[in-house]
């Protein structure tokens, strides 16, 4: 398992929260998701999804939902 953090600006409403969550988690290979103080972590199998599908697929979802990521 393979572990990746994304800093978002602002992520404080907890309808988003649960939304990233939900959908992040449903895709294959991603094993969880947790946010927590502006932190998105993301534990997944990189023989199921790469690190890059991680990334885009986390930079889109938190675009969707209005935040961006922090540098």
């Amino acid at each position: 398992m393979e572990q990746l953090r994304f800093k978002v600006e602002g992520m404080y409403c907890y309808d988003c929260v649960r939304a990233l969550r939900n959908f992040i988690s449903s895709i294959k290979g991603i094993e969880s998701v947790e946010v927590e103080d502006n932190t998105v972590v993301v534990i997944f199998d990189s023989a199921k999804i790469s690190p890059e599908e991680v990334r885009r697929l986390v930079s889109d979802s938190i675009g969707r939902l209005g935040y961006k990521l922090s540098d």
